[in-house]
């Protein structure tokens, strides 16, 4: 079986309505190196997940299926004659996401939290030895696979688990991996957990005397989460709109930064129920895309990202130079169009 049937066009469903879909489609279509086959497919899975769910969801499946199929028979590329290893040590780690995060579903729920575990694990035995430059790439894996469990963990109303999750990390992992930013986005996750394990629980909410010495930084990344996605979501667009207009206006009214928000006391008179699950993934989502493409907040009081070393650091940095303007076209709307909700394919 030729490695051409991961670009055959039984793959695709999608009516290729705009113009990255259909560009991301010819590329693959006219492809037959894997390598290169991997990394189309993961901009278009990223695209897919982007613009509908339900479609990435479909040609990811059909995807993961030709892979498997080709690693089973023992597929070899027509000019070197060297066969595909296994799926994990082969399929590239961002595609190896999307393929996890596109067999999501209610029922799929833990078995996808399994299958990152299995990836942590993998990523654990590499550090052993690792050069400091691998070390560093290694780490920021371990960071995004945390990231992607807390997320499943919200969205099924999990906190406990959370919280116990991220305590665990801070307790007994964080010092091996000497990756101060993470470190001090768990521990504001852990406020921002606590606060809706109170909330579902119906305990009081935390005091202002726990939120002292947190990180600046994550702060104003909640509020961009806050000004942008919709605390409460709905299946009708203009009903998620309507609900961030509103949502923007109580920002805006109370002259808060996201600490106050989060703090929610009666005092402030700002409605806690802006802390949502749909907030916390949301907020998982824009950690996981900064860390993946280098990207980071305009300083305070500028509105907007620095894209000044916008790349994947899990692809090749080599791209052509078609592939790269995809890459770019893909990876800028991810933030210009604050899409951090569509990270993880829940929504």
């Amino acid at each position: 079986m030729p490695v051409e049937e991961l670009s055959r066009e039984s793959l695709f469903c999608a009516p290729e309505s705009d113009k990255i879909a259909t560009d991301l489609y010819h590329a693959i279509r006219g492809s037959s190196d894997h390598k290169t086959l991997y990394l189309l497919w993961q901009l278009r899975l990223n695209h897919l997940f982007q613009e509908s769910k339900l479609v990435a969801r479909r040609e990811g499946t059909n995807l993961a299926e030709a892979i498997h199929l080709l690693v089973r028979l023992g597929v070899q590329e027509p000019e070197t004659q060297v066969p595909l290893k296994n799926e994990a040590s082969e399929t590239p780690f961002g595609l190896q996401l999307s393929l996890l995060r596109v067999k999501y579903t209610t029922a799929t729920a833990f078995s996808i939290v399994n299958e990152y575990y299995k990836m942590v694990y993998r990523v654990r035995l590499s550090l052993i030895g690792a050069l400091k430059e691998q070390r560093v790439m290694e780490v920021k894996k371990v960071s995004i696979l945390c990231y992607g469990v807390l997320s499943i963990l919200v969205v099924k109303r999990e906190f406990g688990a959370a919280i116990g999750l991220v305590s665990s990390v801070l307790s007994n992992h964080i010092k091996a991996l000497h990756d101060q930013s993470f470190e001090e986005n768990l521990r504001f996750l852990h406020l921002l957990l606590i606060l809706l394990e109170s909330k579902a629980s119906g305990l009081p909410s935390i005091k202002p005397l726990e939120a002292s010495g947190l990180n600046k930084n994550s702060q104003r990344e909640l509020w961009c989460v806050l000004e942008n996605i919709a605390a409460i979501y709905s299946s009708d667009e203009d009903q998620n709109r309507e609900n961030l207009v509103v949502q923007k206006a109580q920002l805006a009214n109370g002259g808060l930064g996201a600490m106050d928000i989060v703090l929610a006391g009666q005092a402030l008179n700002v409605d806690s129920q802006l802390i949502t699950g749909r907030i916390l993934c949301s907020l998982l989502g824009m950690w996981e895309l900064m860390l993946r493409y280098n990207v980071e907040m305009k300083e305070a009081g500028v509105t907007g990202w620095n894209f000044d070393a916008l790349c994947d650091i899990f692809q090749p940095s080599d791209f052509e130079p078609e592939i790269a303007v995809l890459h770019a076209l893909v990876a800028k709307r991810w933030f210009n169009e604050a899409l951090f909700n569509k990270v993880y394919g829940f929504e």
